[in-house]
């Protein structure tokens, strides 16, 4: 899948290409999350960004910055770094969104309520509220797109990202 989509990017075929992305999204493996991430930024290279955690997580938030600003509502996007998960580079992200304050979510993930496939309980490191602070708060239905921006726009920088459905 990975090299059919390579091809449809060298020939152009943009639709061809984003549906090999979505294939390989949908897969549950490691390894199709990492070759569809790869596959997302094989115009520029097509590895994803390494670096320190320094430099990853001031390129996040950089790339969160392109995103509007918060007005009101409850509900809030977070980014949560995480660091040595199977099939990854050493640094990435997962990017979440919650009625409730980031950080008593992120509680929640590390005590496993509510935790899905559970990257960010055996993989967190901290919470980025530098990345996420300014994006908060905002209506429900703003705060489900604005998830998914925030993940493709870390994408689209080249980041490692979990979440963001």
């Amino acid at each position: 899948m990975y090299r059919e989509g390579v091809r449809a990017f060298e020939a152009g075929d943009g639709v061809g290409w984003s549906a090999c992305v979505e294939e390989l999204r949908r897969r549950s493996s490691a390894k199709a999350h990492e070759l569809a991430d790869r596959l997302r930024t094989h115009g520029e290279g097509g590895a994803l960004r390494r670096g320190s955690r320094e430099q990853l997580c001031e390129l996040a938030r950089v790339a969160a910055l392109a995103l509007p600003a918060g007005t009101r509502g409850r509900h809030r996007v977070y980014v949560v770094l995480l660091h040595a998960m199977p099939g990854m580079p050493e640094w990435g992200f997962y990017v979440g969104m919650t009625g409730r304050a980031p950080e008593a979510r992120y509680r929640e993930h590390l005590a496993g309520v509510r935790d899905g496939k559970g990257y960010v309980r055996d993989y967190a490191v901290e919470l980025l509220p530098a990345v996420y602070t300014r994006l908060n708060p905002m209506p429900l239905r703003d705060a489900e797109a604005r998830e998914f921006e925030l993940a493709e726009a870390l994408r689209a920088a080249g980041l490692f990202v979990r979440g963001g459905h």
